[in-house]
């Protein structure tokens, strides 16, 4: 992923790591960067194909603190209950100066219409895996979680700074937010 910029020899966590596609873009960006995938389900381990992979909770990384030059994370802050612990726990492994990049699906602001929501996940749903309920509760998990702005205010309170948002979709909804481990 662009927006993580690895150099040689950093090292990485792909949290929410699932079939291991960011990954590999990172090393497809640079081969020589450092990756650990890490997910709470076991399933979607066996599908990451790099050998440094841990099955762990957001809330208790297994790295030593500030040992991270940065972290990924794509389509999974949404399923975590408790972000701000989360981000805090992401700033305790994040080196200073570290980036921490979300790619994520975010409520859209207010004005567009739950349609547009339904709409959008619907065709990802069917696109991804043919499967009704797997776009209906992408619909709804989008609806409950926080807009892209709310995520900057935490990463600002988690000691992250110089957060940007870049929107890809329309209406916001699929968004990547950056920031940095602040000192």
């Amino acid at each position: 992923m662009a927006a993580l910029d690895p150099k040689p020899g950093e090292h990485f966590l792909d949290l929410a790591c699932g079939t291991g596609d960011c990954s590999r873009d990172v090393l497809r960006r640079e081969p020589r960067a450092r990756l650990l995938g890490l997910d709470f389900s076991r399933e979607m381990l066996r599908r990451y194909p790099f050998s440094a992979r841990a099955q762990a909770d957001a809330l208790a990384l297994p790295v030593r603190p500030r040992s991270l030059d940065g972290a990924i994370c794509a389509f999974g802050l949404r399923n975590m209950t408790d972000l701000p612990s989360v981000l805090a726990e992401l700033g305790r492994a994040i080196k200073p100066g570290g980036r921490l990049v979300v790619l994520e699906f975010f409520r859209p602001p207010s004005g567009t219409r739950r349609f547009a929501i339904d709409g959008l996940a619907r065709v990802l749903g069917k696109l991804v895996s043919g499967d009704r309920a797997a776009y209906d509760y992408l619909a709804a998990s989008i609806r409950a979680f926080c807009a892209a702005t709310d995520l900057t205010k935490l990463l600002v309170a988690a000691g992250f700074g110089g957060v940007t948002v870049q929107p890809l979709f329309p209406q916001g909804i699929a968004t990547i937010v950056k920031g940095a481990r602040q000192p």
